[in-house]
């Protein structure tokens, strides 16, 4: 088995490695994203400028408190509570992180603008007449240059990073961060279960023949047997009715069936309960996850191209992290040595 000091510095450094991709992220959100050529009667970056319905800092709090939420709650229920803690942090650091640097790298790189771009640009009218004049010199109309933005820069910059939405990679993340942990704590309960029932019904089946042949084994001594067969005969009656009643104490009461599910030493809720939970709580992120796309449509900020591409990247990233999770649930039944571990 591995010693606790050489598990604490894994652990140690796994963590430190989980926060690299953040760090990726953060050099690629203060570089300049690509601009592209614009022309100035173009619809579709003619819309309105209006403010987000659901901010970043609300979108960040959502995210990362529905999935610290969900995590305790994992942590909580299981057996392995300091190793599922670890675990859920590296998982869900690395995986997140991973999922910001690809979006904020497409961002930057395709440079698509955002549907209200005009309004963030404001184009220099001057530098807009001097391109006018080279341009009707030689082509009779004006052409889409990357004209001078006379806006905030840093409301310019985001004009520039349409092509794939941040929110809805962040929430579609989120989403499936969250269904992975309630999947993994329901088929904890669920299934399990079951195994662990149809084991103990088999242990009662071997029970029983091996019983079974010991009475008739027990019968054919009693017959060879010429004294003391009333005496022998009681004995054998008394012990079959106590083994009787002790398999009743072993079989499972079908009155309970439905509340087998334990939670340390008292009965917990119900397989249907259980289920209807999740249900409820996969509806609600799934309706959450819809509502913050939709809004940014709404509000303007992106295309259902965006969207698209920003949930696509989102629900890779959750299901990396459930792949991580799974790997990490699974180390610490390995029996490693301490020269294995580092």
């Amino acid at each position: 088995m591995v010693s606790t000091s050489h598990q604490v510095l894994r652990y140690v450094v796994l963590i430190i490695l989980s926060y690299i991709p953040m760090i990726f992220g953060l050099i690629l959100f203060l570089s300049e994203p690509m601009h592209r050529d614009f022309m100035l009667d173009d619809q579709s970056i003619s819309h309105e400028f209006k403010e987000d319905t659901v901010s970043e800092g609300l979108l960040l709090g959502l995210t990362f408190a529905g999935c610290f939420v969900f995590a305790a709650i994992y942590c909580i229920f299981s057996p392995a509570k300091c190793q599922s803690i670890l675990s859920c942090i590296i998982t869900f650091f690395y995986s997140f992180g991973l999922m910001e640097t690809l979006t904020l790298l497409l961002k930057i790189y395709v440079g698509r603008l955002r549907p209200d771009f005009l309004q963030r640009c404001i184009p220099d009218v001057e530098d807009v007449e001097l391109h006018r004049i080279e341009d009707m010199k030689v082509f009779g109309r004006l052409l889409a240059h990357d004209f001078k933005c006379t806006g905030v820069d840093k409301i310019v910059k985001e004009g520039h990073m349409s092509f794939p939405s941040g929110h809805a990679s962040s929430i579609a993340y989120a989403f499936v961060f969250c269904s992975t942990l309630a999947y993994f704590w329901s088929h904890r309960y669920l299934f399990e279960g079951k195994q662990t029932n149809k084991t103990n019904s088999k242990q009662l089946k071997k029970k029983k023949n091996s019983k079974k042949n010991k009475s008739e084994q027990e019968m054919n001594e009693e017959g060879n047997q010429q004294t003391e067969n009333k005496n022998t005969d009681e004995d054998d009656t008394d012990r079959k009715q106590r083994e009787i009643s002790e398999q009743k104490k072993d079989e499972p009461n079908p009155q309970t069936k439905n509340f087998d599910i334990r939670i340390g030493t008292r009965t917990g809720m119900s397989k249907t309960f259980l289920f209807q939970v999740s249900s409820t709580i996969a509806m609600g992120l799934i309706i959450l996850a819809v509502f913050t796309s939709a809004s940014r449509v709404a509000d303007n900020k992106h295309n259902l191209g965006d969207i698209i591409g920003g949930f696509v990247i989102g629900v890779l990233g959750g299901l990396l992290s459930a792949y991580f999770l799974w790997v990490f649930e699974r180390v610490e039944n390995w029996d490693e040595s301490d020269k294995q571990v580092l």
